[in-house]
């Protein structure tokens, strides 16, 4: 497991708690803060140190596509978190992830208030 410090184990808590209580969380990043560790978690699920699996916004809508190819085919919906970086709730809905967006739930948190959830 990954040594996290405060501030990242408050995010994971609450992505975690999101996704455990939603399935399909789609991670609007306005300000692509997240990428790097939303990467990490990726990395993470891969080698099997986190239990959902992460699909990334990484410029290319087809790649996401193809990845969420085996996602989103059943009645309920999958665990799943999607990395949005850049994107608002206005500009989702441009994309070809509409229909997932729609499906699960917005997940959105500021730096500044990430940084003050840590410090409480």
């Amino acid at each position: 497991m990954t040594n996290l410090g405060p501030i990242t184990t408050t995010l994971e808590a609450d992505v975690s708690r999101e996704l455990r209580h939603q399935h399909l969380v789609i991670w609007l990043d306005k300000d692509s803060h997240y990428t790097a560790y939303v990467d990490e978690l990726a990395q993470r699920h891969a080698q099997g140190d986190f239990f959902a699996p992460v699909i990334p916004f990484r410029g290319s809508y087809l790649e996401m596509m193809l990845a969420l190819e085996n996602h989103g085919n059943k009645e309920t919906p999958d665990l799943l978190l999607l990395h949005m970086p850049g994107h608002i709730e206005d500009s989702i809905r441009q994309t070809p992830i509409l229909e997932m967006y729609r499906a699960g739930t917005r997940y959105r948190k500021s730096l500044e208030t990430l940084v003050r959830d840590a410090a409480t």
